[in-house]
């Protein structure tokens, strides 16, 4: 690994970042304050194996490259048997791609942060119901994929997997779209917003408003149901599938409206240094505490991010590759060049999936 990124981002993980305390709102709601110790508000740093408790540490994010895989500009290791699982079935970890969102429970392991099991995870999957330049309309979903790898191949009508990240306008920002043809289960994660009776995700109808999952990430499965579909499940979304954790990195978009600024997760914080200028939405992580019921109870915006975080819109950072790590589109990286090449995955000193995941 190139010797210039693991001090920033490494130090920050293991010792902390002392942030400045962060006023938190709902944009629709209070809840109770926080009790875990100041997990999820004044830094972020990831567990270890004794959480007296309080809960796990969880990142989720999307793939930025190879080498581990890097997520919201974390280093995250993995044994070469790592359970995978794409939607909630099971793959091999050569499956993973840059512009995969994933969801891990980690650990700090001699100086290393490391994940047991890697969930990806789409935004929505489901036919393509409108498309123009730029942009394609999905069970209801507006997806910007404007900065995604351009696909020729999709067609309105085709079954789709998208994955990105929401602006606060509900707006999925598109860094991958994979074709899944015969797919017959859909799905849609998102923010639930309560509008004349009903539960929506952007325009899907997903439940009543008497579901108590308002103004929360939910995740629905559907199926075809005569000339629309039927919600097979309703559920408010775990941060991490099959993990308790209490402290999560998300990678997120922000936007000014007046002194707060609007995220993509439902929640809001407010802008007491005037950090953020722009009136755009702007990619940024966040460190979002979570309670045993999985209500949002603080959050904060990572103050020190690193030398990649991410500070504008469109994609997320590509770090520069270092030494024996293939940068996007080189040999042995994703979108690079077929069968990897020494040091592609596989190889000798591989970086990519199925190559060792080293200190």
């Amino acid at each position: 690994m190139g010797g210039r990124m693991r001090p920033t981002r490494r130090s920050f993980l293991m010792l902390g970042a002392a942030m400045p305390a962060v006023l938190f709102s709902f944009l629709a709601r209070a809840t109770e304050p926080s009790k875990d110790q100041g997990i999820g508000g004044t830094g972020w740093t990831a567990g270890t194996d004794n959480d007296n408790g309080i809960g796990g540490t969880g990142i989720v994010g999307t793939i930025q490259r190879f080498g581990s895989i890097f997520v919201n500009d974390v280093r995250v290791a993995y044994d070469a048997d790592v359970p995978v699982w794409v939607d909630d079935a099971p793959v091999t970890i050569s499956s993973l791609k840059v512009g995969h969102v994933v969801r891990v429970a980690v650990t700090e392991e001699a100086g290393r942060v490391v994940t047991r099991v890697i969930h990806v995870t789409s935004e929505v999957v489901g036919p393509v119901e409108w498309m123009s330049a730029g942009s394609i309309r999905v069970l209801g979903q507006s997806v910007d994929i404007g900065a995604a790898p351009n696909d020729p191949t999709i067609r309105k009508g085709d079954i789709v997997a998208v994955y990105g990240i929401r602006r606060p306008d509900g707006t999925i920002v598109a860094s991958l779209v994979e074709a899944r043809p015969g797919e017959t289960h859909f799905l849609v994660r998102g923010v639930a917003a309560a509008r004349s009776g009903s539960l929506l995700v952007g325009r899907l109808k997903v439940g009543p408003k008497s579901s108590g999952l308002a103004n929360r990430r939910v995740h629905a499965r559907l199926a075809k149901a005569g000339g629309g579909y039927s919600v097979v499940s309703l559920e408010a979304e775990a941060p991490v599938p099959q993990a308790d954790v209490a402290s999560v990195l998300y990678e997120t978009f922000l936007q000014r409206m007046g002194r707060r600024l609007v995220s993509g997760l439902g929640v809001a914080i407010v802008d007491r240094d005037g950090s953020l200028k722009s009136s755009d939405a702007m990619r940024v992580f966040l460190t979002v505490g979570i309670d045993h019921a999985g209500n949002i109870v603080s959050a904060s915006r990572d103050r020190n991010p690193g030398m990649n975080a991410p500070s504008q819109p469109g994609m997320p950072s590509q770090p520069p590759a270092g030494p024996g790590m293939p940068g996007p589109g080189a040999p042995g990286a994703p979108n690079g060049q077929p069968n990897g090449g020494s040091g592609g995955p596989g190889g000798p000193g591989g970086s990519g999936p199925g190559g060792p995941s080293g200190p």
